[in-house]
């Protein structure tokens, strides 16, 4: 990982960091049921192999496809892991790729912020940097290019936001480790994710949002800056996302991808997607409201694959769908439909409950 960090800055990106060493799979034609999704990441779990970021988009003909990133080394241990459950559940296809990065972003105050997102998309399609994937959190975004473009997608991101440059409220080494050392609080989590130091597991919350919607764009053109037009035509009018998600949607090479939002938003945001289907000739657009974000968020995530196989497997039990997956170093985000909130609130909090008690 090769990590840059200022030292003191006002604006929302403080950082940015690089992984190299990444490969990515994905299983195409996953049925869009309950427990499809733990009887993959369940098999890899039981492998002890780390998962980084983890992507399922809303799926078209009740089909779905799971993106996700692990250890470059561990591209065979995960393709034979995850070959018995793609059989089981008719999934129709696993494509893998072992030469890719993840760029990424890092900051307190971002989920607030309506333009960060489009900044970071914006620098790459300038560098001529494709994007694969996007993941995204509360203080980090993250997205998959090619391993070959990798230095100079840093290179495109340190420019975007003067990461390069000390600000002029730039504050001493001392004085910041003794801010620090008084407080224990976002801050220093950013910190401990932009040294990668996040091997041990503490859970800190898990939380259900308020009622959101969610807009989808299948058919997206597979080139540089197709995700910076989306998101600056979104930033334009006005709308404040939440998750952001892309994966391969498994159609001729092309990608998909959603966004949350508020639930007033639904109806500006999907005449917004129309307007961006149409001017950039993607398959389709759609829409729907009475959704929430299941969020369990901790530090060591990555690390400990069983706090998704925990969420997924609950999920499964309770016959709640997953319709969205986004996963970051400090939490796994899912989306269900609302009318399932209180129930998958109450599940959730008793199954890790239990896995702690029992000190798994």
């Amino acid at each position: 990982m090769i990590v840059a960090e200022p030292e003191s800055r006002s604006v929302p990106v403080s950082g940015a960091a690089l992984t190299r060493a990444e490969a990515r799979v994905t299983i195409l034609g996953v049925p869009d049921v309950p427990g499809t999704s733990l009887d993959i990441f369940s098999a890899i779990s039981a492998r002890k192999i780390a998962v980084d970021m983890v992507v399922q988009n809303v799926g078209e003909q009740g089909l779905a496809d799971i993106s996700f990133t692990v250890p470059a080394g561990e591209l065979d241990a995960v393709l034979e892991a995850v070959k018995g459950p793609a059989e089981r559940i008719k999934a129709t296809g696993i494509q893998h790729d072992n030469d890719v990065a993840k760029v990424s972003v890092v900051g307190s105050g971002m989920a607030t912020q309506t333009n960060v997102a489009s900044r970071m998309f914006r620098a790459l399609a300038g560098a001529g940097v494709n994007i694969q994937m996007i993941t995204t959190g509360e203080i980090k975004i993250s997205a998959l290019v090619s391993r070959d473009q990798a230095e100079l997608a840093l290179r495109a991101v340190h420019q975007a936001f003067a990461l390069d440059k000390a600000p002029t409220d730039a504050k001493t080494w001392t004085q910041i480790r003794a801010e620090r050392a008084q407080a224990a609080d976002v801050q220093s989590v950013v910190a401990r994710l932009r040294a990668d130091a996040l091997e041990g597991l503490t859970l800190t919350g898990i939380s259900v949002s308020g009622t959101q919607a969610r807009v989808t764009l299948h058919g997206v053109p597979d080139h540089p800056g197709i995700a910076a037009d989306v998101f600056e035509e979104i930033g334009r009018a006005g709308i404040l996302v939440d998750m952001i998600v892309q994966g391969f949607d498994g159609l001729e090479g092309s990608t998909s991808i959603s966004f949350t939002t508020d639930e007033a938003n639904l109806a500006r945001g999907l005449q917004v997607a129309q307007d961006i289907c149409t001017k950039f000739n993607m398959r389709s657009a759609h829409a729907a409201g009475g959704i929430v974000k299941v969020t369990v968020s901790g530090i060591g995530l990555r690390s400990h694959t069983q706090v998704a196989e925990i969420l997924f497997k609950t999920l499964a039990d309770a016959k709640i769908n997953i319709q969205m997956i986004n996963t970051s170093e400090l939490q796994v985000n899912t989306v269900i439909d609302a009318a399932h909130a209180e129930t998958a609130h109450q599940w959730i909090v008793s199954a890790f409950t239990q896995s702690l008690d029992s000190g798994h």
